[in-house]
């Protein structure tokens, strides 16, 4: 998941928030979810840098999985399994909360935050 897919991500996400008249009985929690992986994300975003190239491109070796995945958790700040992780967690959360299910909606959060990282 590259830098731009990821904040894309977060901003679809936060904005389904915002335009709640009412708030759930987590809501707050959620918000604060959020915000956590917005933050992770832009801070990535801050510090990433172009690598030179490695021995192995130079070599002409294809990329492994793991390099590819290495890559793109040094990007993103989260690894594509946490960030799909958390994406899944917080769309949970957010409609376990707009049932009004505070028990679904914080076991949901909880599930986001181990994902971040906390």
């Amino acid at each position: 998941m590259t830098i731009a897919r990821m904040l894309l991500l977060s901003a679809a996400m936060l904005s389904g928030t915002t335009g709640a008249v009412t708030a759930g009985p987590c809501t707050d929690a959620i918000d604060r979810a959020q915000a956590r992986v917005d933050t992770k994300a832009e801070a990535a975003n801050r510090t990433w840098h172009s690598a030179p190239q490695s021995a192995e491109a130079l070599m002409h070796r294809q990329p492994t999985r793991d390099s590819i995945t290495a890559a793109q958790t040094d990007a993103n700040g989260l690894s594509p399994g946490a960030a799909n992780s958390v994406s899944t967690a917080l769309a949970r959360a957010r409609i376990a909360d707009r049932n009004g299910d505070r028990t679904a909606c914080e076991r949901s959060v909880t599930d986001a935050q181990r994902a971040i990282g906390r």
